[in-house]
């Protein structure tokens, strides 16, 4: 059983060509890690040691939110290995291939957003993943993006250790230029990203038709187009077809700079394509407001230049004013006026469900007043007299 010093092995959690990933827990601070034991073929190459000791001290930097956070990093007895964050998860390849199959839009937009996020990250800090996909990508059950193994694949080269013959899954999210062995920068992430948005929103792994050998497929990544997605799953907007169909250009020049720049077209694009709605009163449902008469319309009531109308909701608050108004003729005017106004007030708050209640109140008011002044003035005539 593997030993690694201050850190308990709970059990297997994967296996691959890099090597073996395995579950483990702190023993002093009680924290689940995933610590990742590389290959022995990869420990006894001193140019691929030396450049694997680079990549480690730059991932030890790459803090964020959407990144696999590296813990340690350490040779024990021949085994050299990564301690890493534990993510509860599975990895996005599983939940395109077996759980839902293509991705509603809805939910990959903001999943996209997060590898862009992530990926740009680490483009700040001078790091090229060079090996975006969806078997690298985590997916915890809140939706939240965690991306994995920056650095790796590339030391082992663009195909991975593999057996001959067997058919190499990183092949498919390769950029034209990284296949035809030309340097990788930002742009060819990009694209990698580009084609796991693809297959997240299509369900579909572009150019893989099951049969074609290596060179056919990497042929097909530098000469052939890719089919229109909606081919196999049409629900997805054609914005969303557009903006996925520049991130995967042939040439870099022709996608978008940055993870930055997809990013802000991206949330662009979005926001555009979603209508806003405004509410309008009471039990009324959201009206959409136009493309062309968004931006006039204020969701704000506090910055709205339109006064809103004050409307009461419950009828009885009405009826409550309108009384009010029917007790002041009761006391100054006469007992029928008064008991017809209460009245009035009663029928019309019922009716009107506490809309124009207080439009009843300053209308009612006045002419009650008037009312009782006529009156007053007649009494006050006759004792005079």
């Amino acid at each position: 059983m593997l030993q690694i010093p201050n850190y308990r092995i709970e059990g297997l959690i994967g296996e691959g060509g890099m090597g073996m990933v395995y579950k483990g827990v702190h023993l002093n601070l009680d924290r689940p890690v995933a610590i990742k034991v590389l290959h022995p073929l990869l420990v006894k190459e001193p140019q691929l040691r030396e450049r694997f000791y680079n990549e480690a001290r730059l991932m030890a930097k790459l803090v964020h939110p959407n990144i696999v956070q590296l813990f340690d990093f350490n040779e024990q007895d021949d085994v050299l290995y990564l301690v890493m964050e534990y993510v509860d998860g599975r990895t996005l390849d599983k939940v395109i291939g077996r759980e839902v199959g293509p991705i509603p839009h809805t939910r990959a937009i903001p999943l996209i957003r997060q590898i862009l996020e992530g990926v740009n990250y680490a483009h700040e800090q001078g790091i090229i993943h060079r090996d975006i996909k969806p078997s690298n990508i985590l997916l915890t059950p809140k939706d939240i993006i965690k991306i994995t193994d920056f650095g790796i694949a590339k030391i082992a080269g663009s195909k991975g250790m593999t057996k001959t013959g067997t058919k190499v899954g990183t092949l498919f999210y390769m950029s034209p230029e990284q296949v035809m062995g030309k340097e990788a920068d930002q742009r060819s992430d990009l694209y990698s990203i580009g084609v796991t948005a693809y297959e997240m929103l299509s369900g579909k792994m572009p150019l893989d038709d099951g049969t074609s050998s290596e060179y056919q497929v990497m042929d097909a990544i530098v000469h052939r187009s890719f089919p229109d997605p909606r081919s196999y799953y049409p629900d997805i907007p054609e914005w969303l077809v557009n903006w996925v169909m520049q991130m995967i250009a042939k040439q870099p020049q022709d996608r978008f700079h940055s993870c930055k720049s997809a990013l802000v077209a991206l949330q662009s694009n979005e926001q555009q394509s979603t209508p806003t709605s405004v509410y309008v009163g009471n039990n009324s449902a959201p009206l959409p407001v136009s493309k062309n008469t968004q931006q006039s319309v204020s969701l704000n009531p506090s910055t709205s230049t339109t006064r809103p109308k004050v409307q009461l909701k419950s009828p009885w608050i009405a009826a409550l004013l309108s009384l009010i108004c029917g007790g002041f003729g009761l006391f100054y005017v006469s007992a029928v006026q008064g008991f017809l106004g209460i009245a009035v007030g009663i029928f019309w708050g019922l009716i009107t469900k506490g809309k124009g209640a207080f439009y009843l109140l300053w209308i009612a008011y006045p002419i009650w007043g008037f009312m009782a002044a006529d009156n007053f003035n007649s009494k006050r005539i006759q004792q005079l007299k």
